[in-house]
């Protein structure tokens, strides 16, 4: 996370927000991100707001191996950023990249008929490679919709299961094959506690570099979807009658299902912040 917002970027993106115009041409729709971190839900958020007829949304546009056109939502012509950037012949220099950033968010934030509100995806872990984008989002005064998993466990298995799977989400109504994970308890405490350390970040710095912040939690919208209404509510609109999701939940078994090792790593967890995660999905 030190990356992210060492002293010197924390100065330079409060400084940016700062100077940042007040108000917003009312013809341009408001600007925001969905960001969070991977396996949160982010995917399954995105469509529900996409769902809105005054929302638009993109999705993970600046994905670090995204590569030709993204699969899900968006307006089926804006590539990737790294698409983009190659065909606009991005150098590795700061007013190369600053040019063709500001270039390619002006796509992603043009005026759409009847659309009042543009968004991306965008996970923590993009945002070292191309840390100009915060200062952009701040000129632009960009609301953030900031989605984060109480759950850590379920965050860590859902990555793990990812990763055998080969798969990240599925529309398939097909039910999907459920997996058995061995876990390495070391691994998934230094996970937890990385998580834990970047959404308090997170929250600091936006707050700090005063941008507009939205915060859900995974948890709640899957007990009430009508939760969904505040970020709704914080981009300025009315709720809307919610659709069903199209992606399908993947795991659906119980952690002492799941877990090879469930003793092991519950002995592990036991007296940290993380115990009571465990068995509770």
């Amino acid at each position: 996370m030190g990356r992210t917002f060492n002293t010197g970027r924390r100065l330079l993106l409060r400084a940016t927000a700062k100077t940042a115009p007040r108000h917003r041409d009312r013809a341009t729709p408001t600007p925001f991100v969905v960001l969070s971190t991977q396996r949160t839900g982010s995917t399954w958020l995105v469509e529900h707001l996409h769902a809105h007829p005054s929302i638009f949304m993109f999705a993970e546009l600046f994905l670090n191996e995204g590569d030709g056109l993204p699969k899900f939502v968006g307006d089926g012509a804006l590539p990737f950023f790294n698409t983009y950037a190659r065909k606009h012949e991005m150098g590795g220099g700061w007013l190369s990249q600053r040019r063709v950033l500001r270039e390619y968010l002006d796509e992603v934030y043009q005026p759409r008929e009847g659309i009042r509100a543009t968004g991306f995806k965008l996970m923590y872990s993009q945002v070292p490679r191309i840390f100009q984008l915060m200062l952009h989002l701040a000129r632009r005064r960009a609301k953030v919709v900031h989605l984060v998993r109480r759950n850590l466990v379920d965050v860590f298995l859902s990555k793990k299961a990812r990763e055998q799977r080969g798969f990240a989400h599925s529309k398939d109504a097909a039910p999907v094959t459920q997996v058995r994970l061995t876990i390495d308890p070391a691994e998934l405490l230094a996970f937890a506690a990385r998580i834990t350390r970047e959404h308090a970040s997170w929250r600091t710095e936006l707050d700090r570099a005063g941008l507009e912040r939205c915060e859900l939690t995974y948890e709640d919208l899957a007990a009430d979807t009508s939760r969904l209404d505040d970020a709704v509510r914080f981009l300025g609109f009315e709720p809307v009658e919610h659709t069903e999701p199209m992606l399908q939940k993947l795991a659906r078994t119980p952690h002492d299902e799941q877990i090879e090792n469930y003793d092991e790593v519950a002995r592990t967890l036991e007296g940290t912040p993380y115990e009571n995660m465990l068995g509770v999905s």
